[in-house]
């Protein structure tokens, strides 16, 4: 899918909610190799899903980044 797009890194993930905790799988997967990049798991309470919404929003785009930047900087 990303290929098609013309991307060259995608971020997917999984969300898991239980009785009272939310868990975030947040993936950063190489378009062009199928490489994960950066994976992470994140618990948070699931009273606060407004809060992890956007702290998993946050915490995605201060990856991607810091991973454009140094993409850039290998000049590819």
């Amino acid at each position: 899918m990303g290929r098609l797009l013309g991307l060259d890194v995608l971020v997917e993930g999984t969300i898991q909610k239980g009785r009272d905790r939310v868990r975030i799988t947040s993936r950063l997967v190489d378009v062009h190799t199928g490489r994960l990049i950066w994976a992470e798991n994140r618990d948070y309470p699931a009273a606060d899903l407004d809060q992890v919404e956007a702290v998993a929003a946050r915490d995605i785009a201060i990856l991607l980044e810091a991973h454009l930047a140094i993409h850039d900087r290998r000049g590819n």
